[in-house]
């Protein structure tokens, strides 16, 4: 049923708009999913697994980084999607062209929703959601980010979350407050929609993580002016930043401000183009765990940028080739740090 409404939804081609059956749900807000821990991209022809979640079953079950998976219980794995919940005996075709069969448990997992670091001087960012951005948890990476030369942030895949969560994470970056852009609902007529800049300061977000509190003050005022909350303790040195078509929502948002920050250059692919603010209602008829979530307010840059269906471009395309993703090592996270070295020396 869920899957027939959302084929009626995707008629008007309008993003955030989708309904969600229960175990869904759950995994959009809090990460834990039924799953393999395994993910992997489809490269000339090849599901290769380019990530696993540490302590996961696939992990467990001696899936590595790099190897190809050819087929699940002898059905061909047609999408890289599919290995995230399909267990089963997976035939793996090692980096030394070895064939080996692993089974492979799905699993009640949790993939983390805070940033933290998967290599020195490389964050990774899974998503905005405002659980992972309290004061405690954002003194912690601020003492950690503040000291460091030059960082990667990985925003691959993050769908986005909340817009203070999102704007804490800036302040580390931007370090001053400034209006990078705003929500506007449905109230917000056209001449409106190009005088951002002049959004009056009562309109300004505040830092709260609350989410009635955002779509209380679109209601109200029509408009919710999205200023960085600045941090003294910040970083100030050269940034990388990796995004993919699966960079979503508020991660887009955060990629654009980021844009026009010193020493920054945002590498990879141009995003999802999925920049909406979006309400969720429960689908009372199926159950209270059913939701739908319905745009309510689209965003706009302080330059006037719209990035729904557009997304964000990258300053550099980086390109998906087999032979360096089956080398066992994210030859996008090499390309980011590579760039950083040779912006640090060129300085």
């Amino acid at each position: 049923m869920i899957e027939q409404l959302n084929e009626r939804l995707s008629y008007f081609r309008i993003s955030h708009m989708a309904a969600y059956a229960p175990e869904e749900t759950v995994s959009v807000w809090t990460g834990e999913a039924i799953d393999t821990g395994a993910r992997a991209r489809l490269i000339d022809g090849e599901i290769v697994v380019v990530r696993l979640i540490p302590g996961s079953s696939a992990a467990k079950a001696g899936v590595h980084l790099g190897d190809l998976i050819v087929a699940i219980d002898g059905v061909p794995v047609g999408q890289p999607e599919e290995i995230e919940s399909w267990a089963g005996l997976w035939e793996v075709i090692r980096r030394d062209d070895t064939r080996v069969q692993l089974s492979v448990e799905a699993d009640v997992l949790t993939d983390p929703i805070e940033p933290y670091f998967t290599a020195d001087r490389v964050l990774r960012v899974p998503t905005f959601l405002p659980d992972a951005y309290s004061d405690e948890a954002m003194e912690r990476l601020a003492d950690r980010v503040a000291v460091a030369d030059r960082l990667v942030l990985d925003l691959r895949k993050n769908h986005g979350g909340s817009f203070p969560a999102m704007l804490r994470m800036a302040g580390l970056f931007l370090c001053d407050s400034r209006l990078i852009g705003a929500v506007l609902g449905q109230t917000i007529g056209p001449v409106d929609r190009e005088t951002i800049p002049l959004v009056d300061p009562r309109f300004i977000l505040e830092n709260d993580l609350a989410g009635d509190l955002q779509l209380e003050r679109l209601g109200r005022d029509g408009v919710i002016g999205l200023k960085v909350f600045s941090r003294s303790n910040c970083f100030r040195g050269p940034l990388a930043i990796l995004v993919d078509e699966g960079t979503a929502s508020v991660a887009e948002i955060f990629a654009q401000a980021m844009k026009n920050r010193p020493q920054t250059m945002v590498l990879g692919w141009s995003t999802a183009g999925k920049v909406v603010m979006a309400r969720w209602f429960s689908i009372e008829p199926l159950g209270p765990d059913y939701t739908i979530s319905i745009p309510v307010g689209v965003y706009r840059s302080i330059k006037g940028e719209d990035l729904e269906r557009k997304g964000v471009s990258p300053d550099e395309i980086l390109r998906d080739e087999l032979h360096e993703w089956r080398s066992g090592k994210d030859p996008w996270i090499h390309s980011a740090l590579k760039h950083l070295d040779v912006r640090t020396v060129s300085q």
